[in-house]
């Protein structure tokens, strides 16, 4: 079938396994309550830690965008595609910055 020809194409270890596995663990980890044996340190440090790199993340993203950014989803007939910076690593960087802002501060606080 075309599932099991998906499953089986590619190199071992080329296809993202890697992601999988994380998601299944942060899925357990969210089932559980908190993550096993590291929920203070996860709190204490991880959560600003976290909140940092978005911070971080965002700025960059803002930055790389210069004359092109802009607050409207129609972007004005003047702007230009930006593929360098961290826009050649990432999409959304500044989607991405935010989100991990919102997941450092639901680490920090403990909220689920």
């Amino acid at each position: 079938t075309k599932i099991k020809d998906n499953l089986l194409s590619g190199d071992f270890g080329s296809r993202g396994e890697a992601y999988s596995a994380a998601q299944v663990v942060l899925i357990l980890c969210i089932l559980y309550g908190s993550i096993p044996l590291l929920g203070d340190l996860v709190t204490f440090l991880l959560g600003p830690c976290t909140i940092l790199v978005g911070i971080v993340v965002t700025a960059l993203g803002i930055r790389d965008l210069g004359t092109n950014l802009s607050p409207w989803p129609k972007v004005p007939e003047n702007t230009q595609l930006v593929t360098d910076g961290l826009y050649g690593e990432l999409r959304h960087p500044i989607y991405a910055g935010l989100l991990c802002c919102c997941l450092g501060i639901s680490m920090w606080t403990g909220s689920a």
